[in-house]
Parts: structure tokens; C-alpha cells; sequence
């Protein structure tokens, strides 16, 4: 263990009070000193005042009310100092990472500055390299083209654990036209099978990224009705008799965290939805056509 301060050196914790002691210091930046810990301090000097006589006990308790009182104000100013520096030290990775991820060019509009005070009082606290890498690309994304993501969606990263975004991120593969999740039960097992549970995609919906209790069934009554899968993959329905497709609806703050996610396409889902489709009564056929022309 690092030297400790000198009140305690004759105090012997257990195994788990020192590994709370350590967090809480890694936590506040200084050592802290457990109420037990200080309760024993103000016993013995109490046993000295005691000693001291009751000529020299008010001029004792006053200097030892100052020393306290100064140790506290010490123990504060320390304690900010080492928020408001790691706060900075992540301030500074985050604005690193997101020059990194900058266009070749941007926007002529400013960003809002009330979104930058806002981003910045949730990232400040980030210091979780991938999460600062997302927070990162929120940046990039709202510098480039300022309205990008919305104060929301800062809510909702800030509430983000690595865990859930990287479940995200997994799932990002398997949506279409950026805002929809088509499912069958031969994709629900394939999922499973990748690692994307049913009980993960309840916790898509729990932490608002996804709508899995208000599934939606499309009916494509269209003969020419279009959708997208992996922003280009483009597909018609040639349909004489209306269709019934199953979705789970992505969320607008998912829509917006989707542009983020980096993925690629699952050809072994696409290939078991189409097959889905099909076996239904579904003529799909795949479109050539420019992303950019979609509509």
C-alpha cells in the first residue's frame, strides 16, 4: 500500500476496508479517512486533553477546532483539484479523438452553445477510453453538421454503460433503412445464435434505444414499396397481394446513435429474411442503384 497519512499508520484495516479506502481515494483524489478512523483520532485527543489539565483544556479544544477545520477546507480543495483535473484530462482525450474523426470539411453553421455546455458537463465525467471514443464521434458528427444529435440523445449516452453500447453496436448490423429491425423466427435464432439475445434486445427497449414491446407489422400493399438494408442494399417488393413483414421499431435517439456504429453487413441474416419473405409469397428483388438516389 502507498505511505499512508500519519493517522493511519497504527490502524490496521482488513483486507476489504483497505480496498475501500483505495477506492474512494482513487474516487476523490486524496486519502480518505474513515469516520472509525477519525472517531479513534478524536478519542485520543481527547485522553490528552484530559491529561493536559483543565487550565489548559478551552485553549486546547480552540486550536484543535482550527486544525480540524483547517484539515477539512485541505481535504475539499484536494478533493476539487483532482475532479476538476481528470474532468480536464478527459475534456482533452475526447476533443483528441473527435479532431481525428473530422470530415475534410464541415458545416458553416455553429454548433448550438448550449449543446456544447451540455455535451461537455456530461463527457467531462468519461474517462472510459471506448466510451470516450463515442462521445468522440458525437462531437465530430455535431461539429460537421450541427443538429445532428439532439440533447437527448446526450442524456442518453451519458446513462450509456460500455456494455449497453456495445451491444448496440452489434445490433446496429441488422437494421434497415436506419430506423427498423425486420425479424422472422429463422432471424431470431440466427441472432441468437451471433450473441444477440431476446433478454438483450429488452434492454435495447429498456434503455430507449429500441421498440420491442410495441412490435409493428408491415403491411406492403405497394407493388413497388423499396427498403434498404445497410444504407445501400437496396430491395422491391413485386407484389400483386399485400405482405406482412415484422419490425421492431428503432427509436429516434437510436437513429441517431446508429450513424455512429461502425458494422457491416450480416449476408446470413439478409439471406434467411429474404428466404423468409419469399416462402411467404413475397416477390423481392434487389435493387442497383446509388444509395444517394433512394428515397
Amino acid at each position: 500500500m502507498p505511505d499512508l497519512p500519519s493517522i493511519l499508520q497504527n490502524f490496521n484495516p482488513t483486507e476489504p476496508v483497505t480496498k475501500l479506502i483505495e477506492a474512494v481515494r482513487a474516487g476523490v483524489g486524496a486519502w480518505f479517512e474513515p469516520t472509525r478512523i477519525r472517531r479513534k483520532a478524536d478519542a485520543d485527543a481527547y485522553a490528552s486533553r484530559v491529561a493536559a489539565g483543565a487550565e489548559g483544556d478551552a485553549a486546547l479544544i480552540k486550536a484543535e477546532g482550527e486544525i480540524e477545520l483547517q484539515l477539512l477546507m485541505t481535504r475539499a480543495e484536494d478533493r476539487t483539484r483532482y475532479r476538476e483535473i481528470r474532468r480536464q484530462r478527459n475534456i482533452d482525450a475526447i476533443v483528441d479523438k473527435a479532431i481525428d474523426q473530422l470530415p475534410a470539411s464541415v458545416s458553416n453553421k455553429p454548433v448550438d452553445e448550449d449543446w456544447m455546455v451540455q455535451f461537455f458537463n456530461y463527457a467531462q465525467d468519461v474517462g472510459n477510453e471506448e466510451m470516450q471514443q463515442l462521445w468522440a464521434k458525437l462531437l465530430a458528427g455535431e461539429v460537421s453538421n450541427p443538429g445532428s444529435y439532439s440533447l437527448r440523445t446526450l442524456q442518453a449516452v451519458r446513462l450509456l454503460q460500455p456494455s449497453d453500447a456495445a451491444i448496440f453496436q452489434k445490433f446496429a448490423s441488422y437494421i434497415w433503412d436506419g430506423n427498423m429491425h425486420f425479424h422472422c423466427s429463422a432471424t431470431k435464432e440466427l441472432l441468437s445464435q451471433k450473441g444477440i439475445l431476446h433478454v438483450h434486445l429488452l434492454h435495447l427497449d429498456a434503455i430507449g434505444l429500441l421498440q420491442v414491446h410495441s412490435t409493428t407489422a408491415l403491411i406492403y400493399a405497394d407493388p413497388d414499396t423499396r427498403t434498404f438494408y445497410y444504407g445501400s442494399q437496396g430491395y422491391v417488393f413485386h407484389n400483386s397481394q399485400r405482405i406482412v413483414v415484422h419490425t421492431y421499431l428503432v427509436t429516434d435517439v437510436g437513429q441517431e446513435l446508429v450513424k455512429l456504429c461502425e458494422f457491416e453487413p450480416d449476408e446470413e441474416y439478409l439471406s434467411a429474411l429474404l428466404e423468409h419473405w419469399r416462402a411467404h409469397g413475397a416477390e423481392v428483388e434487389k435493387l442497383e442503384t446509388d444509395p444517394d438516389l433512394k428515397d
